[in-house]
């Protein structure tokens, strides 16, 4: 995915309710693939203390990006 370069990214949903936080969204890449990212972070006073990413493929369905957020394993 890094070396493809990517042409934009969108952040659909960010949830911080106290010590821990999380975000999902998509990218999309110059050659036309779009990924699913999801974003999980441990937070200490005002700073980010850890994040995981975890980055995945959408499945496409013959009726479209119905199940966009299941990656391939």
């Amino acid at each position: 995915m890094k070396a493809e370069g990517a042409t934009g990214s969108i952040i659909d949903q960010i949830l911080s309710p106290g010590k821990e936080g999380a975000s999902n969204g998509t990218a999309k890449m110059k050659k036309g693939k779009e990924y699913a990212l999801s974003g999980f972070y441990v937070l200490q006073g005002a700073k980010i203390k850890t994040v995981t990413h975890i980055v995945s493929k959408f499945k496409m369905s013959p009726y479209g990006k119905v199940g966009r957020y299941q990656g391939e394993h």
